[in-house]
């Protein structure tokens, strides 16, 4: 389905290598030309290709011409410079307008760069704004000439009024021109003639690109709209505690403040961490685990930003997976990760920990959490769930279900219909009332919590009683690579699933008259299910005449659980007075 093509181009008799990517069972929804960093190659940014690619997007990577010591374009690394980037990516750009139908037609392609393939993204930009659509950078490298003005780039050292004809940057040799062309540029003052939208993400902790050079950009691009009296439309989006490439450093100790926008720790450059970040209380996580998270957080960006109607300007402060959440219950946590380290633990189990037992009949909740159909988060999803639906009269039970590496349709479905039979075969021996049972599920346990409510993947299908109401906490709802959340997809119909899986499993497709009573909500900035996967399901729901009540809740974003400190708090009382009145 996602088709992979060697291309090549030229500049200056130099050859450029690179590689695009496309969905062969759709058509694009346009260009997009991704740009490596400092040292890189194509091979760094392809995974963001890939998955602009199943996005429905035609991704275009490359190698700058001497840029990094593994790449395969033409060039020597000590006559590469900023400029000379600048002139690759012009060139790639006429070779896609020339060769890619969509982007020949609209005349213009989408410009993302990575670091020092960010701030040459930018440039290019500026020269080219007619043939630009939209850009986006990532950690951009804007202090490059600050940084051949010191006299230090990187691991280099040198006299600013005495550069070298060539000097060592660990293991790349780098002409005089490097530093030299860049030592009178104002680099913002370059950039911000582009008048279209930018879309800038940086980590708070950056240590080798400080945040406040992003920071400088979006004012001068909200100065330059304001000089030519037209919108701003640069977005800086400041993401907790990420370093440069969003790993996160380990979490601030105990009781210590979590930098915010501004602050002199945010601005600070240290911060860089080894193997583990977490939250006060003893939560902690891999660093895989956030990196997989950030990777996730910026696909989400750039696909929001693609598809954005509206331009958006000013800075906006994601909080880092981990961070502290009063909701977190630690200990449990540690159990949800440990359940996913063993094939053996990678099992269906029902927790009735919550089932109250008083003597009394009590209404019933089956709660499925999220995790992207690779964990299941009790620790936020689950326990605090049923600890507040229990403190309401309410018995709960928590249904773990398998994930990834086992997580392929239909397992995790199966997985919840066989909790909600278990709930029916022990109603006497738990008190419950049944009759009225509901379904509750956030982020991927969303979807499959939605998923119970279809004719093709739950209650009828299992031949079950049909719930009183399902309670959906910021979910996925589809499929389609342009608005879900890319790791919930793949991990259930897989990476190289088309277009037939996609509409099988997205639930916008199966809500019939037969659906359940629904309570959603969301955060309109979720960073990682964008909210439209919320309003698809409103839209469904209201067209299939289901009763529902749908709220987006402003300023909250992915991943709150009952968002005790945030505007989502009391929601889960609210899902309980739609659901019993």
């Amino acid at each position: 389905m996602i088709e992979s093509k060697e291309f090549t181009t030229k500049r200056d008799g130099l050859t450029i290598r690179g590689t695009m990517f496309k969905r062969t069972d759709r058509p694009s929804l346009g260009a997009v030309i991704l740009s490596h960093g400092f040292m890189g190659d194509r091979t760094g940014v392809a995974h963001y290709a890939r998955d602009l690619a199943l996005a429905g997007y035609s991704a275009y990577t490359f190698d700058f011409c001497g840029g990094g010591i593994n790449g395969q374009s033409d060039g020597d690394t000590a006559a590469m410079t900023v400029f000379t980037e600048r002139e690759d990516l012009k060139a790639v750009m006429e070779y896609v307008l020339a060769e890619d139908e969509t982007a020949a037609a609209a005349g213009k392609v989408v410009l993302w760069g990575f670091s020092q393939g960010g701030f040459v993204s930018a440039l290019t930009a500026a020269q080219c704004p007619d043939r630009t659509a939209k850009l986006a950078m990532f950690f951009p490298a804007l202090c490059i000439p600050d940084d051949a003005r010191a006299g230090q780039m990187i691991e280099a050292h040198f006299d600013p009024a005495d550069i070298p004809e060539t000097f060592s940057c660990g293991p790349m040799m780098l002409g005089r021109s490097y530093a030299a062309d860049v030592l009178e540029m104002d680099p913002f003052e370059e950039i911000s003639s582009y008048p279209g939208e930018v879309l800038i993400v940086h980590g708070s902790d950056d240590p080798l690109v400080n945040v406040r050079y992003s920071r400088q950009a979006l004012a001068a691009y909200e100065k330059r709209a304001a000089e030519e009296d037209r919108k701003p439309s640069c977005e800086l989006v400041v993401l907790e505690r990420g370093v440069h490439g969003f790993d996160v450093p380990p979490a601030p100790q105990t009781g210590a403040p979590v930098p915010a926008p501004g602050d002199a720790a945010a601005d600070s450059t240290d911060g860089a961490g080894d193997d583990k970040a977490g939250a006060p209380g003893g939560f902690v996580m891999t660093a895989e685990m956030i990196a997989a998270q950030r990777d996730e957080q910026a696909v989400t960006l750039v696909r929001e930003f693609l598809g954005r109607t509206e331009t958006v300007s000013g800075e906006r402060f994601i909080k880092a997976p981990g961070s502290a959440n009063p909701d977190v219950i630690p200990e449990q946590a540690a159990a949800d990760i440990q359940r996913i380290m063993k094939p053996e633990t990678n099992v269906y189990a029902l927790d009735d920990r919550f089932v109250l037992r008083d003597g009394k009949k009590h209404p019933a909740a089956v709660i499925v959490p999220g995790g992207g159909y690779g964990m299941v988060c009790s620790f936020i999803e689950g326990v605090p769930f049923a600890r507040r639906l229990n403190e309401l009269g309410i018995s709960a039970v928590i249904a773990y279900y398998r994930v990834a590496p086992k997580a392929a349709y239909p397992a995790p479905q199966d997985d919840l219909a066989r909790a909600v039979k278990e709930v029916f075969d022990r109603a006497e021996e738990f008190c419950l009332d049944t009759e009225n049972y509901s379904v509750w599920g956030a982020s991927a346990g969303g979807h499959l919590a939605a998923s119970f409510g279809t004719e093709n993947m739950g209650y009828l299908k299992y031949g079950l009683p049909k719930p009183g109401a399902i309670v959906l906490c910021y979910p996925v709802i589809t499929m389609d690579p342009a608005l879900t959340h890319m790791g919930t997809r793949d991990n259930l119909i897989g990476a190289e699933s088309g277009a037939d899986a996609e509409e099988f499993a997205g639930i916008e497709h199966h809500v019939t008259s037969a659906y359940p009573r629904t309570y959603l909500w969301c955060g309109d900035v979720d960073s990682c299910v964008p909210a439209e996967n919320s309003r698809m399901m409103d839209r469904a729901l209201a067209a299939a005449g289901i009763d529902h009540l749908f709220e987006l809740i402003p300023d909250v974003d992915h991943g709150v659980g009952p968002g005790s400190d945030t505007a989502a708090a009391g929601w889960i009382d609210r899902a309980v007075k739609f659901w019993l009145g």
